[in-house]
């Protein structure tokens, strides 16, 4: 009696830290596609110009953002945001 009720407890406990941990990557998945979406917005900002022309600090943060891998550059934007 005493094996099951620990039994129940210790699955119930295990229930609810994996509930919470889900919980906790599904927020940090939307905070991640909104702080994409804000840095495309930004992005497409940055590249209004009345000229038609792409100011050369955006071509050099692009050319030094090209030099990192794909996975470096997810980090910085996770430091920056």
């Amino acid at each position: 009696m005493l094996f099951s009720f620990r039994l129940a407890r210790i699955k119930a406990e295990a229930r609810r830290r994996r509930e919470e941990r889900e919980k906790n990557e599904s927020l940090k998945a939307a905070e991640r596609v909104a702080r994409m979406k804000l840095l495309m917005d930004q992005f497409s900002e940055w590249c209004e110009n009345p000229n038609g022309a792409v100011e050369l600090q955006l071509v050099s943060i692009v050319f030094l953002i090209s030099m990192f891998s794909f996975q470096t550059w997810l980090m910085l934007i996770k430091e920056i945001f």
